[in-house]
């Protein structure tokens, strides 16, 4: 067996760290030579951390079980908002986008239908009756009068006699 080191204690010298007797052959006492040797190991030995498996315990099991339930019903009740948002935000949309087909038609179009306030006029003389634009005083249509039209009512019905 090989021999690696020998250490002598000698009783009658101090230690030069803690001045206690027996001190061995660098001037320290045993306690204090172990003492450097823990720090000595402790600078050499570093310390962090490193992301390991940690196998649950049955509290945690259970923390976690009720976490998990209460992030199913907040996400339950956000997407239930989202759908909510959503079709609210769909039906804006086709709202928006029917009225830029609108405004393009009538744009390409050069024209758009309205409902204008218009007058028959009756021509007995040209046997015709012309419908007017009252807003524009434009003809729109002419026809000629039937037998009826030119028929003048002497017994007007009830309605026509309200009129």
């Amino acid at each position: 067996m090989a021999k690696i080191g020998e250490i002598i204690i000698d009783e009658d010298k101090e230690c030069v760290s803690c001045h206690k007797p027996g001190a061995t052959q660098n001037g320290l006492c045993m306690e204090c030579v172990l003492k450097r040797l823990e720090h000595k190991i402790r600078e050499e030995n570093k310390v962090g951390t490193e992301y390991l498996k940690c196998v649950l315990t049955n509290d945690q099991v259970r923390e976690y079980g009720i976490e998990l339930a209460r992030k199913n019903s907040e996400n339950e009740s956000l997407d239930a908002q989202k759908k909510s948002f959503d079709a609210q935000i769909g039906a804006s949309i086709k709202k928006v986008l029917l009225d830029i087909v609108g405004l393009s038609q009538k744009i390409q179009n050069g024209y758009e239908f309205l409902q204008v306030e218009v007058e028959e006029r009756r021509d007995y003389d040209d046997k015709i009756i012309e419908t007017v634009r009252l807003d524009t005083g434009e003809v729109i249509r002419t026809r000629d009068m039937t037998q009826d039209d030119l028929q003048d009512k002497l017994f007007p019905s009830e309605e026509e006699a309200q009129e």
